[in-house]
């Protein structure tokens, strides 16, 4: 390293994360963003052409649920490349809340699922955060209050991981003080009924009483349970701090559940899912950003599964920008609108680190820089262990 000047200054990045995780992924960072947003944005120009066409939203097979991707996609967009799209993104989100029904929504396939609040509580979140709009606040609130809709006493909606996705989001919102406090006993009631569905010999985390899973757990119940990891990972600051003894049990499913989803992981970073996509190329997506939250949490490396999962995005895109569903000729939204969702949720892991920059001089002795260091990174997590305390009493009992 060449010698600097009093006068020069550095950037120092802290980061609540390890070396390996660095070493595994960080170097890659410029070709990982640009050829993943470049091929984003030629998906973008399908979509256009095909689902959005001069404010008409073009119903198919999965609608409402494709428009959460969609709704990801201008978003990431609008980070990634230009403003030029958040009029598309406003438009989508102003179109998910007019169809919005008691903040619930329909499909012709499977009518009102709490699968579908859970993803649009998360999208129009991400709005606020982006946006700063208010009206998605009041959004995500409305849509994670709605969530007592599918529920009626001791009776659950019989659905594999949408009760654990519904946990996530009141976390989130009991968190941020959004919701009432007494709304943690519902987070608690949806969480253990999630846990059923736990073997604590197996680690497998799936509904096995699921017509989905006849053959029981394979490649798609891997699939599901890595999405259920993403959800706790991306949120496990929320959880660990409303329901802390909640977030110990979920880390030590975490921990186990790391060599079963490796385990029917497939060669293309993708998993099997039904027999119609054998090799389904929207899984690759949450493999590119589950890993990488495992690798970040456990000190674990997975960069070449991560590699191939983006290369067989990219390799599997049409020139319109369609991508394929499997690796073959056929090109379906219903089976590659998850791709957006978790992409660009992966980049920003990259390219906004939680803790901030900070501008040091070099001047500054090694000895001090470490102190400054190692400071920094325990008030970051002592703040949280003093919320902790503050909450642990009040959470676990309900």
């Amino acid at each position: 390293m060449k010698k600097m000047g009093l006068c020069t200054f550095i950037i120092i990045i802290l980061v609540n994360t390890n070396n390996v995780f660095y070493e595994a992924h960080f170097n890659n960072r410029p070709i990982l963003i640009d050829d993943l947003v470049n091929s984003l944005q030629k998906y973008e120009e399908w979509i256009s052409n095909n689902y959005i066409i001069n404010g008409t939203f073009i119903e198919d097979v999965g609608y409402p649920f494709y428009l959460s991707g969609f709704s990801e996609l201008y978003r990431g967009l609008c980070l990634y490349k230009s403003n030029a799209y958040l009029n598309k993104y406003n438009e989508i989100l102003s179109h998910i809340i007019k169809i919005q029904s008691n903040w619930t929504w329909s499909s012709k396939e499977v009518g009102a699922h709490p699968h579908y609040s859970t993803h649009f509580a998360k999208i129009f979140y991400d709005a606020y955060i982006y946006t700063k709009n208010e009206t998605y606040l009041s959004s995500f609130i409305n849509t994670t209050l709605s969530l007592t809709n599918f529920y009626s006493g001791e009776y659950i909606y019989p659905s594999y991981n949408a009760n654990f996705y519904a946990f996530v989001i009141l976390a989130k919102a009991l968190y941020h003080n959004l919701i009432p406090l007494q709304y943690s006993q519902f987070a608690s009631q949806l969480f253990n009924y999630s846990l059923t569905y736990y073997n604590e010999n197996t680690h497998t985390w799936f509904q096995f009483t699921s017509p989905t899973f006849a053959n029981g757990y394979d490649g798609r119940a891997a699939y599901y349970q890595l999405i259920s990891l993403i959800w706790f990972l991306a949120n496990e600051e929320a959880i660990q701090v409303t329901f802390p003894t909640f977030y110990e049990k979920l880390l030590e499913i975490s921990k186990y559940s790391i060599a079963l989803v490796e385990k029917y992981l497939l060669k293309s970073g993708t998993y099997y899912y039904t027999p119609e996509a054998p090799d389904y190329t929207e899984s690759a997506s949450a493999v590119m950003y589950g890993f990488t939250l495992i690798d970040k949490y456990f000190n674990t490396d997975h960069s070449y599964n991560i590699k191939t999962s983006i290369q067989t995005i990219l390799q599997r895109q049409r020139d319109d920008g369609a991508y394929f569903k499997t690796n073959n000729t056929i090109v379906e939204v219903w089976y590659t609108d998850n791709i957006p969702f978790y992409c660009f949720d992966f980049l920003q892991l990259f390219t906004k680190p939680e803790t901030g920059i900070y501008f040091l001089s070099v001047g500054i002795p090694i000895s001090l820089l470490i102190l400054v260091i190692f400071i920094t990174n325990n008030i970051y997590r002592n703040k949280f262990l003093i919320k902790n305390r503050k909450l642990n009493n009040t959470n676990e009992n309900c």
